[in-house]
């Protein structure tokens, strides 16, 4: 887009009139752009490759020319182009093998470089499949053959589950907005608003089924914005889009290396950008109102809340389960399957028209059938933890409890469509006899299991802190600083990795754990050898202190954290 003749072309076609409601105007106009502009950028650029080879090419020439006659003012003038030219060639050629490596954390250096073709081929490998393996165990090879296993698989997936009708569970939900709350939220906006909202996605997201990136819309803003503005205002009026408009991309990101069955595939799609913008608009409004529609226990979706709240609440209850009690403790970890995908839209529509529009949750009626495990002193403490899909139940044990629990998820799993998958699912049991322990597990239907446990990316323990449970954070972290980056990687490069991508790992567990000092010495040893000698075992005698590559920009230095400064930091936020 930084093409000298890239705003040209936009701006003749886009110019050409086409007649029609706002939606097809806009989608008409991006169509024929699209065409225009993959016919210019033949002719502009034809090979990227050829052109950065015939650049080369050229200036080497012209340096031959200069040794053998001397320098004039001819060849100097030629010289000068020819660099010129070299310069755009290898910008072209490195912003389309950065875009393919898709690596934000370096934001300049390296950008050309061995490592990020490297890059590219590893992403094409762990990306692409060839066969996928049915729930029987059999093999599906072939385009055809797997394109029609996927689609019939998510067609199934997505099939209307039956559901029935519990409204119950809503008995309690209050009326928390008001006419005025209602009519913030439908009307129509206007041209400043959807830029705003433009301007807030990420511009370098990947383009949907038209093509365009937000990049394109903020660079070419002052021509489209009319179109798509118009675009916008038609859907708060109208409150529908035709079909096709909103068409995505699927694709399939592999959850573990060497993913070969759908499950272990998540599903992403990627829409047109227009669409994400009206998305953007209702997502900014619903913004001032999501304090008053939320409730405390959903600390994903509330403003100023972090994980590690969450985080830290599971590991001081998980150790008071195990603290003497009448009926003793309880904890249970539900796995609800494709929570997202799976929820019934008649349940979501039943919520919103009740009286009062979008509500707390109906697990706010928990505390009268469930009794919270008892906290020190009787402090009373949470019943349950909510972060998006991950849930964490905390109760007391007694039969009466359980049995209540478990009709109250039936009947939310038979209202609601989602299912809560019980083989993933964990149950936590604190001081109880061995008999109770298999009467729960029997009339919940899920295996009993032990901390540790793996809640929100941070491993959940009981009692103090131990090097074994800290050991997969420096396992990753040595794994994001193999010998093969080293190798890539210019002294710069290494640096920035270290700075903007190493250091950041453990932060989760920092802010629950007061880490080892032994285990903080040996991540910042193996930094410390990956900057200078590329590998994390290999070292050599240093001229400069790691104190002193450790002090700001600002005093001349590299600015990379110590670790225990970031752990004392992340912890401080808990007193």
């Amino acid at each position: 887009m930084e093409h000298e003749d890239f705003v040209r072309v936009v701006a003749l076609s886009w110019s050409e009139w086409v007649s029609g409601s706002p939606i097809l105007v806009l989608t008409s106009k991006l169509k024929r752009l699209k065409r225009d502009l993959k016919s210019w950028v033949r002719t502009a650029f034809p090979n990227l490759d050829e052109d950065l080879e015939c650049a080369k090419k050229t200036l080497s020439q012209i340096h031959d020319q200069i040794t053998s006659k001397g320098m004039n003012d001819h060849l100097f003038a030629l010289e000068a182009d020819a660099k010129t030219g070299l310069v755009k060639a290898l910008k072209n050629h490195e912003k389309i093998w950065a875009e393919k490596a898709r690596i934000r954390w370096l934001k300049a250096g390296d950008r050309n470089s061995n490592f990020f073709h490297l890059l590219v081929k590893m992403r094409s490998n762990k990306n692409t499949f060839r066969a996928l393996k049915k729930p029987d165990g059999t093999i599906v090879e072939g385009h055809n053959q797997i394109e029609e296993y996927i689609m019939d698989f998510y067609e199934r997936f997505h099939r209307v589950a039956p559901t029935s009708n519990h409204e119950d569970l809503l008995d309690n939900i209050p009326k928390v907005l008001n006419q005025m709350d209602c009519y913030k939220m439908d009307y129509i906006p206007g041209n400043e608003e959807i830029r705003r909202a433009a301007w807030e996605l990420d511009l370098d997201s990947s383009p949907g089924p038209d093509g365009f990136s937000g990049a394109f819309f903020c660079k070419c803003w002052d021509m489209v914005e009319v179109e798509v503005c118009n675009t916008v205002r038609q859907f708060f009026g109208t409150g529908s889009m035709p079909n096709g408009a909103n068409n995505n991309f699927l694709v399939l990101i592999p959850k573990v290396d060497g993913a070969n069955t759908l499950d272990r595939f998540r599903p992403l799609c990627i829409g047109n950008f227009f669409c994400k913008i009206i998305s953007k608009v209702i997502a900014m409004r619903l913004e001032t109102l999501l304090p008053r529609l939320i409730p405390e226990e959903e600390s994903a979706f509330q403003k100023g809340k972090m994980i590690h709240d969450n985080i830290s609440v599971a590991s001081v209850i998980a150790n008071l389960m195990f603290s003497a009690s009448k009926g003793g403790g309880l904890g249970l970890k539900i796995d609800i399957r494709k929570a997202y995908d799976t929820i019934s839209w008649s349940f979501i529509f039943q919520r919103v028209v009740k009286p009062g529009s979008e509500q707390e949750s109906p697990t706010d009626q928990w505390p009268k059938r469930l009794q919270p495990i008892s906290g020190p002193r009787g402090v009373t403490t949470p019943g349950h933890i909510l972060f998006t899909d991950d849930i964490f139940i905390f109760t007391n044990a007694s039969l009466r409890y359980v049995n209540a629990l478990k009709a109250f998820l039936m009947k939310y799993q038979d209202f609601s469509g989602q299912c809560i998958s019980l083989k993933k699912s964990k149950l936590f049991l604190g001081k109880i006899a061995l008999a109770r322990k298999e009467t729960i597990a029997d009339t919940l239907g899920i295996q009993i299991c032990t901390f540790q446990t793996h809640y929100l990316g941070v491993e959940i323990f009981k009692g103090r802190v131990k090097k074994e449970a800290l050991l997969p954070v420096m396992d990753k972290v040595k794994g994001r600083l193999a010998g093969w980056k080293g190798n890539l990687l210019s002294l710069a490069g290494r640096t920035e990795l270290v700075r903007s991508v190493i250091v950041g790992i453990p932060n989760h567990s920092f802010a629950i754990y007061w880490w080892p000092s032994s285990l903080l010495s040996i991540m910042e040893r193996w930094m410390r050898n990956f900057i200078w000698t590329r590998e994390t075992e290999t070292s050599r005698k240093i001229t400069v202190k790691w104190d002193s590559l450790c002090k700001p920009k600002e005093e001349g230095s590299l600015d990379i954290r110590r670790l225990r400064d970031t752990n004392k930091a992340m912890l401080c936020k808990l007193a």
